[in-house]
Order: structure tokens, then C-alpha cells, then sequence
């Protein structure tokens, strides 16, 4: 575990968004219902149509950046 910190604590913001951009397409469908819920608990700006649910990474602070990124780098 503490690897994983170290390792967390080491990447810019810029890094682990676009580790983020890369991980997230390959989640299943219940891993990005879970991340959409916990966005939603924290009143994450979202768009809805029939193609899915977008969020702006850009907009998401430092916390919540380190939040997803610790999610889909356990999966």
C-alpha cells in the first residue's frame, strides 16, 4: 500500500488526468455507474444524453481527481 501512495503522491495532476482518460472507457459499466455515483454525492457538474454521461475532468479539483484516479487504479 504504501507503494501505491508513493506512487500517487509522485504524478502531477496533468498525469493522473490523462491516466484517468485512458482508464475510465475500459471500466465496466457497474465500476463508471459507481464513479458517476460518488461524483454525483459531490455535486460534480454532469451532462446526460443517449450516448452516456459526460464530466469534464478539467473541472474536478485536486481531491477528486486523486479520488478517481485511486478507484480505477485499484481496477
Amino acid at each position: 500500500m504504501k507503494e501505491l501512495k508513493y506512487e500517487l503522491d509522485s504524478q502531477t495532476l496533468y498525469q493522473k488526468r490523462s491516466k484517468l482518460e485512458q482508464w475510465m472507457p475500459k471500466l465496466s459499466t457497474i465500476e463508471m455507474k459507481e464513479i458517476f455515483e460518488m461524483l454525483k454525492s459531490y455535486n460534480i457538474p454532469h451532462s446526460k444524453n443517449r450516448n452516456g454521461v459526460f464530466i469534464n475532468l478539467a473541472g474536478l479539483n485536486e481531491s477528486m481527481i486523486n479520488r478517481l484516479y485511486s478507484y480505477c487504479h485499484y481496477y
